[in-house]
């Protein structure tokens, strides 16, 4: 039997009723396209279960669904023109057949699963740019009603109708999140909450040390999971010590359709992309997935000077046997960015910092660069020893190739002078990770308990070499064009330092009265050992080997389907200090550092939802969707002395989208406008540094399928 119609959440979201009752309405926009498609993207989007012979919706076409609907009015509307109709068999079930006046044979149904089973992804909520919930790591995916932690899931549709190009490009969406350096920085670096998350601690499919280090291409990416807050029993120490959230990357996997899209792109100034996602599923029941996602894009950016070239390919491979589950991913990413736009460090405390200077002049010369290479890849196995347990194992490897010519101004007075030392800094960097464990369901009279058990590896291997040249200077009003300085590239990267992490946890869920009340405890054991090496001689200069146990408490009540109240205590792990020379103690190793959370919240599912941003279906044009985003941010302190401000600022981005068909293919045209009063401003004072947001930038695409 072919699987080419296949339709509902995923098998794993169908034991419990969706979030949103059947009467509930839901916002779609599902242009004109294949009744399959169209039936695929309906069911993802509203959470219902369709069922049907997949000979019955071959070659048939749909009006496709805009506007406000039950799923059921929804689906009718889907249907139409199409000679099927829909019977509801249960909550949220549906079967499709023939109509009486149309003549075929109607077969006894086939009840599959939606092309979202391939991923093992929870359902999305209705328009498909957030998810209903994802993975937590230890606990394995949770419904965000189920879930006592603060938590947001965004999906592929909203990295491609905002045309996101970095992480960061998708957290302007979270009010709780900020980043520090704008576009054309080849780097992300974020601020959750107050506490810097380095791009360097973003897990891939839930290991560390596999993501790009300093900046991830979403080509490949399905969804970019935000966790608020310490984590460590969820995750472990991240590797480079972030204790404010996390950030999880979804790799893309083979839907139930055969996919061929391709979008070309622009950026301004004069930054042109293509991108090609290709997908197919193969054997006897489709249980074989291939998914290549391949882009490519190099031009010139809003600010003088800058410029990013980016190749990149990402393949993902899986296996979906009735017990047996794989995965396999392999990435490639070649990223030059020129003339980036940096991190300034303020003058002395006590200093005023004068106005954001003009950001279409790029005060970093136009000789500077940073060139990054990396492979990475990574294998996942789950097998399910019995309905009720499922043990699993991950491996992922990293090599990360880096070279710069970069300059780290200081600012020396308010009225913007500036000076640095060019330095040329080139790095190599292995990581190799690896986790096994194992996830049950018990029954203990009216208590039903979920344990789990899981222990990780992560080793991490890095050599670099620094030179500097002399100091020179210039100024952010008025930049000056600066020589080029002769600094040799290094011959030899040595060693500087090898890291360990190890750690092994524990947890319960247990829940009661039908999972309305759930209460979470664990622990994590975890031990760091780090080994730092004199760069000339490969001397051992420290070593650092300690270890921390850090537990975990939370409570979930649901007192209706649409409310969940939720309190926790959790922790953070970062490594501990060492003892500077000249102290009484000098070179002792400190344990890790704890930091601790209570947290008591109330994620809800309202009928009516307010935001900075907007979305428009337009009645007067079908197809056209106008956008709206507003980010506010209040004024920052630049110092530890609380000497230094810099003022809050405003940002307004407009953009509209255009879903169509040509020739009967899906075309969708997208375009924004960031920064559209053009402003300049101080975007961030993050780890005592200042950046200059970004001008006003314009970014067009046009995708088919075909």
């Amino acid at each position: 039997m072919a699987m080419a119609a296949v339709w509902g959440p995923p098998a794993h979201a169908q034991a419990a009723p969706a979030a949103a009752g059947v009467a509930d309405l839901f916002t779609f926009d599902i242009a004109p396209a294949p009744l399959n498609q169209v039936l695929t993207r309906l069911a993802n989007e509203s959470g219902i279960l369709l069922a049907a012979q997949p000979s019955l919706v071959a070659d048939r076409q749909s009006n496709g669904v805009r506007g406000r609907y039950t799923s059921h009015e929804a689906l009718d509307r889907a249907l139409a023109g199409t000679g099927l109709r829909a019977t509801r068999e249960a909550p949220n079930q549906y079967r499709l057949s023939l109509l009486p006046t149309a003549q075929a044979t109607t077969l006894e149904p086939v009840t599959v699963t939606a092309s979202s089973l391939y991923s093992g992804l929870p359902p999305v909520y209705a328009g498909g740019q957030v998810a209903r919930g994802g993975r937590l790591g230890l606990l394995g995916d949770r419904d965000d009603m189920s879930t006592p932690f603060s938590a947001t899931q965004y999906t592929a549709k909203l990295i491609e109708d905002q045309q996101a190009q970095n992480i960061g490009d998708v957290l302007v969406n979270d009010p709780t999140v900020r980043n520090t350096y704008s576009r054309g920085a080849g780097r992300d670096e974020f601020n959750i909450r107050g506490f810097t998350l380095f791009n360097y601690d973003v897990s891939f499919n839930g290991l560390y040390g596999v993501s790009p280090r300093n900046s991830s291409s979403l080509i490949g990416v399905e969804r970019v999971e935000v966790l608020r807050g310490p984590n460590a029993l969820l995750n472990g120490m991240a590797p480079y010590g972030s204790v404010g959230g996390s950030i999880n990357l979804v790799p893309k996997r083979a839907g139930a359709d055969p996919l061929n899209r391709f979008t070309v792109s622009y950026i301004s100034d004069s930054q042109f992309g293509a991108h090609a996602d290709l997908s197919r599923r193969y054997g006897e029941s489709q249980e074989w997935g291939v998914r290549l996602n391949v882009a490519g894009s190099g031009g010139d950016l809003p600010m003088d000077g800058s410029k990013e070239d980016l190749g990149a390919v990402a393949l993902g491979l899986d296996y979906q046997g009735e017990r047996l589950r794989l995965e396999g991913d392999i990435n490639y990413q070649n990223r030059t960015t020129d003339a980036r736009s940096g991190l300034l460090f303020p003058p002395p405390s006590g200093v005023d910092i004068g106005r954001a200077p003009d950001a279409r002049r790029n005060f970093f010369p136009s000789w500077t660069y940073w060139k990054t290479k990396e492979w990475s890849g990574a294998l996942r196995a789950e097998y399910d020893v019995s309905p009720d347990w499922t043990v699993y194992g991950a491996v992922g490897a990293r090599k990360h190739d880096f070279e710069s010519m970069q300059t780290s101004w200081l600012m020396l007075n308010e009225a913007g002078d500036i000076g640095a030392v060019p330095a040329r800094l080139n790095e190599s960097l292995i990581s190799k990770t690896g986790e096994v464990g194992v996830r049950g369901r018990v029954q203990t009279g009216p208590l039903k308990h979920e344990p789990a058990l899981s222990a990780s590896v992560l080793d991490i291997d890095y050599s670099a070499a620094r030179i500097r040249s002399s100091t020179v200077f210039s100024n952010i009003y008025n930049p000056v064009d600066l020589a080029k300085p002769n600094i040799a590239r290094p011959s030899d990267l040595p060693r500087v330092s090898d890291s360990r992490l190890y750690s092994i946890a524990l947890a319960d869920t247990i829940s009661l009265a039908d999972d309305r009340v759930q209460f979470i405890a664990g622990v994590r054991h975890q031990r760091v050992e780090s080994t730092n090496f004199d760069a000339m001689s490969g001397r051992q200069t420290s070593n650092y080997n300690e270890s921390a146990v850090t537990p975990a408490f939370a409570l979930t009540v649901k007192p209706t389907e649409r409310l969940s109240l939720y309190g926790n205590y959790i922790e953070g792990l970062s490594q501990g200090g060492t003892a500077p020379q000249g102290a009484v103690n000098a070179g002792e190793v400190f344990a890790p550092e704890i930091s601790k959370q209570f947290e008591v919240g109330a994620p809800a599912v309202p009928r009516l939802q307010f935001n900075a941003s907007a979305e428009w279906d337009t009645p007067f044009v079908p197809g056209l969707t106008l956008t709206a985003r507003m980010l506010r941010t209040s004024s920052q302190i630049v110092d530890v002395a609380n000497t230094q401000e810099i003022p809050g600022w405003t940002r307004f981005d407009v953009g509209a989208r255009y879903a169509f068909n040509a020739n009967g293919k899906p075309v969708v045209i997208r375009a924004m406008v960031e920064n559209v009063l053009n402003k300049n401003y101080w975007q961030s004072a993050a780890r005592e540094g200042l950046t200059v947001g970004a001008p006003l930038t314009v970014l067009l695409s046009v995708s088919t399928e075909f």
